[in-house]
């Protein structure tokens, strides 16, 4: 079994990739550095494609970046391992919600770690029956949000959304109807399968951290969606505008 792990990982759990060594030699590490992501886990995948992927807990915020970077070759999702100290209820429900169904809680001694990590290879998880998963709104879009927004306008509807403004306040701003902002606030709701504007507040937000993390990288991956946003997209009709 080959695991791509993430050093955040390793530089906190050192004795994982020896207790390997000692119990599961069969168990190969690689590592990328977070801070240089994209050409460090190109750089893995050229070498060997992992079965597993394990990183920290901050890429629950750049979900779609990894995704991107992971399949940016054409290959398939690894299975994909969040691990994180101090693991709660709120964090399962943050790893449900991102459309993972697999973590490991650094807590644990590194041999039962190391066992979980086979296990989750072998096809089996632990927290997919769990009862709290069923509990947790999925978005329809896990991997690529981006196609939530249809165009300018709807991000600019999000953006604005994002700082607590109200549908009437937000027409006013983009010189819209009320109606219409509801009705394209509906839209992108059934699009993301999200539930409320909350959900899509986090999402903008998300994907915008995620963009800017990308781009602080130097990642100039394709997004892996075909209705990737351009910066020449189609404006609004005016007649859509002045609609009531």
């Amino acid at each position: 079994m080959r695991v791509l792990i993430d050093e955040l990982i390793t530089s906190d759990r050192p004795d994982l990739q020896r207790a390997a060594q000692r119990k599961h030699p069969d168990v190969k590490f690689d590592s990328f550095d977070f801070l240089s992501a994209a050409r460090s886990i190109g750089a893995a995948l050229d070498r060997a494609w992992p079965d597993v992927v394990v990183v920290d807990r901050v890429w629950l915020h750049l979900s779609s970046l990894l995704h991107r970077i992971l399949t940016s070759g054409g290959h398939s999702m690894p299975r994909v391992v969040i691990g994180s100290r101090h693991v709660d209820e709120v964090f399962r429900v943050q790893v449900a919600h991102r459309g993972f169904t697999d973590y490991i809680d650094l807590d644990d001694p590194a041999e039962d770690l190391v066992v979980q990590l086979c296990e989750i290879h072998a096809g089996t998880t632990r927290h997919i029956d769990e009862k709290l998963w069923a509990s947790v709104p999925l978005p329809s879009v896990v991997d690529d949000l981006d196609k939530t927004p249809r165009d300018d306008l709807d991000r600019e509807i999000l953006s604005l959304i994002c700082v607590g403004m109200q549908d009437v306040d937000i027409a006013n701003v983009v010189h819209l109807s009320t109606q219409t902002v509801k009705n394209r606030i509906s839209a992108m709701l059934e699009r993301s399968g999200l539930r409320n504007r909350t959900q899509l507040a986090w999402m903008q937000a998300n994907q915008a951290v995620g963009d800017a993390v990308s781009r602080s990288l130097g990642y100039q991956g394709r997004r892996s969606d075909t209705s990737t946003v351009t910066t020449h997209l189609r404006r609004i009709p005016s007649a859509e505008r002045t609609a009531s």
